[in-house]
């Protein structure tokens, strides 16, 4: 999240780059360049990324601390010096204590399980999946975490939770991880 515009850059470019149809090229976040057409008219799309910033896990733990009562209470802009002290103190006790050392970690498992995925329909069988034992199932989204003691599995995605019966974590682990496990029930013994 860039809040300035880089300098402008002095000296030759360091590189100078043609594409051909289809051709894609990253550049990174604040680096000049400048795009032109040299055989009549072009399209380029540009594409920005925004990556998790330390900005991001402030207002993420903003939202984590909202039980603080410190948190929900006024800030004292109209009090005395003193009071101001008191709460800026007690503010940065409470922030301190939640920035322990697994708070990436969380933050990152936060970041995964809100993921909306990317749209997959399978038409025609949106309704109703067909009992065909070759049908193989996909996550659609790329940031599921998976969790869970004998009891029970907890699968998290697109800002949700399910808890379900152990059984199913073969399945779900194979989900998680990218694979496509079929539909195919097992034979009864």
């Amino acid at each position: 999240m860039d809040v300035e515009a880089p300098e402008k850059p002095e000296g030759p470019p360091l590189a100078e780059v043609v594409l051909q149809a289809g051709d894609m090229l990253y550049v990174p976040r604040g680096w000049w360049h400048a795009v032109a057409a040299t055989q009549g008219r072009s399209l380029h799309l540009t594409c920005g990324l925004t990556p998790a910033t330390g900005h991001h896990l402030l207002v993420w733990l903003a939202g984590q601390l909202l039980h603080s009562p410190t948190l929900r209470a006024n800030v004292p802009t109209v009090a005395g010096p003193a009071e101001h002290t008191a709460y800026a103190e007690q503010l940065r006790k409470e922030v301190s204590e939640a920035l322990h050392p697994h708070v990436v970690s969380e933050f990152a498992a936060s970041l995964d399980a809100r993921d909306p995925g990317r749209p997959a329909p399978s038409l025609p069988h949106i309704g109703d999946v067909p009992a065909d034992p070759g049908l193989a199932l996909a996550l659609t989204t790329a940031r599921a975490a998976l969790e869970g003691t004998d009891e029970a599995v907890v699968l998290r995605a697109v800002g949700h939770e399910w808890e379900l019966h152990p059984s199913v974590r073969p399945a779900l682990e194979a989900l998680v991880s990218g694979g496509r496990p079929s539909t195919r029930c097992p034979s009864p013994p």
